[in-house]
């Protein structure tokens, strides 16, 4: 019998924990979904998300539930939009809430949502049909979209169906297969109906199994690595010997291939780095119950690429923020892997170095530094420009940040926060250190190098060094060089920046957070994050300085807590006669 499938149906986490924890802090989102998600629902605690559908109108723009028009944003101007919508996020917190509650209204409202999709929304049929339609919305995806800028594609009034294309379809059914494991039991779902149910998640299965193997080839990214660990779930489900041996051989290549040796993922985005990472767990936890479990290797593998989330998490406990991507909260997504590991990774202080990704991290206590001289990753990649920046905080208070990332829809995302002044970073004569088309076809990118760190014995500090060169600035080179303390008695951290570029007007950009409140002073300035308060100020090396650097505070604007909020920038502004050394210093003031 149908209802028998879902009751033998196990997801890869327990119920447990599903009932115990928020899903999106299980599984947090992509990027793109995530800011879509944020604006929708406004949470990520499933009961709220739950009563905010339900009570408050939260889809409506969508239609009127069980009913919904999936065709109404599938335009390029909404995308993002169109995309969440067909990986229905929405529906495991409602499912949650009929598993906690027993409200046979939401099981019946799912039950009709699903059963409409299916009837409404057709999936391709066959080889051919699927290898026609992913070919013809992946071109329509790079020259429509990612090589357009958002004024050329908003005018774009075509329809592009992304519902059975790449991501969505695997996504549906990861969520589709929670919401029908938590109605499992309910009494208003009668047989004919689960055997609708099942038919619909087969052929998810199918259609993934198809477009995998007949339209494409490995390829490093989230996309392929998701859609490998979707048919390994649709192989648990209808037990599908086919799906699980290619669902295994895909999840395994991803897991060896997508991440540095360092345990970073090669995207260098933290909140992508989260989602893959919990992809790669759910692979291994099904792989297991498929007959073909992850080798030891591929646990270390994994591990490692948990010690990068300890690693990027800020004293807040939650991820910090580079290139595309949105903090995640590190605490329930870390502890959902003890299943797979009998010791979890903590934040660890000291310096500490993830050498491929380029990323150099300081931590005493609940203060945290970051250097970002990540390497650019792929010319349609989550990449942002303003490299060798910096993210600060002290006593467990933001100061200096990432201007972050907002929903892909929006054109601030190409116009400024994938931009060089929307960083801590340098500009040289006006010039980005990255140029960028469209939205995401970077024409020109930076070469940062890294060192590695070092003891200043003179000093008594350790420092590393981030060198940059970029084609945008040809001739020129920046040097950044961090100081931090080597013991946990003190907290003051030196900055020093070399520029060498002929006669250049430099501008070295310092992002605020939007909680630093400022006072200049003749010396530098003072900075206050809560109460905590910083002396930052800064002199030129050279004993033949052309000039003091002027600074001066100019508009910004970072993302945060999903919305757009002004900010200070500090701007240092200096002409490099040739070459220029200027030493910033960040001191505690008591």
């Amino acid at each position: 019998m149908s209802r028998e499938l879902f009751e033998r149906f196990q997801p890869a986490l327990s119920e447990e924990a599903l009932l115990q924890n928020n899903f999106f802090e299980l599984y947090p989102h992509d990027g793109g979904g995530s800011f879509v998600h944020r604006e929708l629902l406004g949470s990520v605690d499933d009961l709220q998300m739950a009563d905010f559908i339900l009570q408050g109108g939260a889809l409506e723009q969508f239609g009127k539930l069980p009913k919904l028009d999936y065709h109404k944003f599938a335009r390029w101007l909404h995308i993002e939009k169109s995309c969440w919508l067909t990986r229905m996020y929405f529906i495991v917190p409602l499912a949650k809430k009929y598993r906690l509650e027993g409200n046979e209204e939401i099981a019946i409202l799912l039950k009709e949502l699903l059963l409409d999709f299916y009837a409404s929304m057709p999936a391709p049929q066959g080889v051919q049909a699927n290898v026609d339609y992913w070919r013809e919305i992946h071109r329509r995806r790079d020259e429509d979209y990612n090589m357009r800028s958002f004024e050329e594609y908003s005018r774009d009034e075509r329809e592009i169906d992304y519902s059975w294309y790449d991501f969505q379809p695997a996504s549906r059914l990861i969520h589709s297969l929670h919401a029908l494991y938590l109605l499992r039991n309910s009494p208003s779902i009668n047989e004919e109906e689960w055997r609708q149910l099942a038919d619909f998640c087969r052929l998810h299965g199918e259609t993934l199994y198809i477009q995998e193997k007949h339209c494409n080839e490995l390829k490093r990214g989230n996309h392929q690595a998701l859609r490998a660990t979707a048919l390994l779930y649709a192989a648990v489900f209808s037990q599908n010997q086919d799906w699980a041996r290619l669902g295994l051989e895909i999840s395994r290549w991803h897991l060896k291939n997508d991440y540095f040796a360092d345990g970073s993922l090669r995207e260098i985005s933290p909140s992508y780095h989260c989602f893959e990472t919990w992809i790669c767990r759910d692979a291994a936890i099904l792989a297991e119950r498929l007959g073909g479990p992850f080798e030891e290797a591929e646990l270390e593998a994994l591990m490692k690429a948990l010690q990068a989330c300890r690693i990027l998490e800020t004293p807040n406990g939650y991820t910090v923020v580079l290139n595309d991507g949105y903090p995640v909260n590190n605490t329930a997504f870390i502890d959902s892997f003890a299943g797979l590991f009998e010791q979890l990774p903590a934040a660890e202080s000291g310096t500490q170095l993830l050498a491929d990704a380029q990323l150099a991290v300081w931590r005493q206590g609940d203060s945290y530094l970051l250097l970002d001289a990540s390497p650019f990753v792929g010319r349609f990649s989550h990449y942002h420009a303003g490299k060798n920046a910096l993210t600060l905080w002290v006593k467990g208070e933001p100061f200096l940040v990432d201007s972050a990332c907002c929903n892909y829809d929006d054109p601030k995302f190409a116009q400024w926060y994938k931009l060089t002044e929307a960083h801590s970073s340098l500009l040289l004569n006006g010039k980005r250190d990255a140029e960028l088309a469209g939205t995401y076809d970077w024409q020109q990118t930076p070469e940062p190098k890294l060192g590695g760190w070092e003891n200043n014995g003179e000093l008594g500090r350790q420092q590393i060094s981030a060198e940059l060169r970029s084609p945008c600035w040809p001739g020129a080179c920046w040097q950044r060089t961090l100081q931090v303390p080597a013991s946990q008695d003190e907290l003051e951290i030196n900055l020093i920046d070399r520029v060498s570029c002929g006669d250049c007007e430099a501008e070295l950009v310092f992002v605020l957070h939007p909680q630093v409140q400022t006072q200049m002073l003749d010396e530098g300035i003072i900075l206050s994050s809560g109460k905590v308060k910083l002396m930052m100020h800064w002199l030129c090396l050279e004993l033949d300085c052309p000039a003091k650097p002027q600074p001066s505070l100019v508009e910004g604007m970072v993302y945060e807590d999903f919305e757009h909020r002004q900010s200070k920038r500090l701007i240092l502004k200096f002409n490099t006669g040739g070459r220029h050394s200027i030493r910033t210093n960040f001191k505690l003031i008591e």
